[in-house]
């Protein structure tokens, strides 16, 4: 119509301006938090779909959880895009396994299933973490 080239700019899972988004709004989250504008060593990136969350995660040096909630339903590790850290049958499941390798073996933390999924208990203003 003008004549002249545009540039196209794609957004989302797995192009990089989408995780580098996500570095900024961490590191802006660390500095308003702890004071300090330094990640933690490991990003634990939890996801369903091995060929947009988890190649995506993988391609920005993150750990990536695959998840069984959603997208993927397979019984071991995407073949193609595998998640680094592993497979897990729900979010709940790969954040306590990522606890346990930040915090030790020994992490006890006694989670309410009620809480944890609030559409079972009928409310909405719950939270897991007591």
């Amino acid at each position: 119509l003008t004549g002249v080239d545009l540039e196209r700019v794609v957004y989302g899972k797995p192009e990089l301006a989408t995780y580098k988004y996500a570095d900024e709004v961490m590191t802006s989250w660390m500095e308003q938090i702890h004071g300090e504008e330094k990640l933690p060593e490991n990003i634990y990136m939890v996801g369903d779909n091995p060929a947009s969350d988890i190649i995506g995660g993988n391609m920005y040096g993150w750990n990536t959880c695959l998840v069984r909630t959603g997208v993927f339903q397979g019984g071991d590790n995407d073949e193609n895009n595998p998640a680094s850290f592993g497979v897990f049958v729900n979010v709940l499941e790969a954040v306590k396994t990522a606890m346990r390798k930040e915090l030790g073996q020994d992490f006890k933390f006694e989670w309410s299933s009620d809480k944890v999924n609030p559409v079972f208990s009928g409310s909405q203003d719950h939270s897991a973490i007591e």
